[in-house]
């Protein structure tokens, strides 16, 4: 995908070249083109009566593509949704009119006539970069007792989530912080702490647990990768969400959330070059890399101070 967000005329172009990546494999889907073959391909000028929206790359694409799930005709237009199965239960809980699609022999037999990958549907409805700010909301209710407990255990007035990693195996190395550099947050704000990190970080939580004489982060017995709809939860905890490059800020941003991103000097496409502004998050603020990741935290720290002062 190339496209300068400040020539809106180039949207158009920029999302044919990202659809160019579904036909040479550089766009993963949950079908394979092959089998989707047996169905039409949806475009907002025909009349279809179904639409199987076919997930994408991984979680944090589907979490970000599915603010335009709205922008379909949902009165007349049957939705079925073949995503990642972990989101099943946090999008029963939305305001969106759909049903889940446990697998493709599914769709067949309750007979949907179209298809579209998810983030297929930017050429349809993102023309202009004015266009990313009319994106509603999925209006995603969250566990009430699973919140209230978890607010049981905080200390102080503000509360900052944290996720420091990804797995991805391509692009991992450039986006990850270790969490022992955010030792100066952790020291310097009189807030309680979150962990939003999927996946075993024990050891090192315990590391910078030590360092600090206490525990880092409020405790709790969720699964933050399994476990979508009481991570959510979590989420909707915090007053501010510090996160890299992964699903955690997807899902904090479709959950409207005060977030700052970390982004790394060489960003993926959906970050939109050099600015500070996220197009796809309203309430998300981007912080890049700038040869290390100190200057970020640093500015990281001095958002929270102006925000819990």
């Amino acid at each position: 995908f190339r496209c300068n967000i400040f020539e809106p005329k180039k949207f158009s172009k920029g999302w044919d070249n990202y659809n160019i990546g579904l036909d040479i494999g550089e766009r993963y889907l949950r079908v394979s083109l092959d089998k989707l073959k047996i169905l039409s391909k949806w475009r907002p000028q025909k009349n279809f009566k179904s639409v199987l929206i076919i997930g994408e790359q991984g979680l944090g694409d589907e979490l970000m593509f599915s603010l335009l799930l709205k922008k379909l005709n949902l009165s007349e237009t049957k939705i079925g949704l073949l995503f990642d199965k972990r989101l099943k239960n946090l999008f029963a809980s939305s305001d969106l009119s759909h049903e889940f699609i446990e697998s493709f022999d599914e769709a067949l037999e309750k007979k949907y006539e179209s298809y579209i990958s998810i983030g297929s549907l930017c050429k349809y409805f993102i023309k202009s970069e004015s266009d990313f700010s009319k994106l509603p909301n999925l209006n995603i209710r969250t566990n009430k007792k699973l919140i209230s407990d978890l607010k049981s255990k905080l200390v102080h007035k503000f509360t900052i989530g944290i996720s420091w990693h990804t797995s991805n195996k391509q692009l991992g190395s450039l986006r990850n912080i270790k969490l022992k550099q955010f030792l100066p947050l952790f020291l310097e704000l009189n807030a309680n702490f979150i962990n939003l990190q999927y996946g075993d970080h024990i050891s090192e939580i315990a590391k910078v647990s030590r360092k600090i004489k206490k525990d880092v982060f409020i405790k709790d017995n969720i699964d933050n990768k399994a476990d979508l709809d009481s991570f959510a939860a979590k989420v909707s905890v915090c007053d501010l969400i510090l996160s890299i490059d992964n699903s955690t800020v997807h899902l904090a941003g479709i959950l409207n959330k005060n977030t700052i991103a970390f982004i790394p000097e060489v960003s993926d496409w959906r970050w939109f070059g050099k600015n500070d502004k996220c197009l796809w998050y309203q309430n998300t603020t981007l912080i890049r890399k700038s040869k290390s990741w100190d200057p970020a935290i640093k500015d990281a720290i001095l958002y929270c101070k102006n925000l819990i002062n």
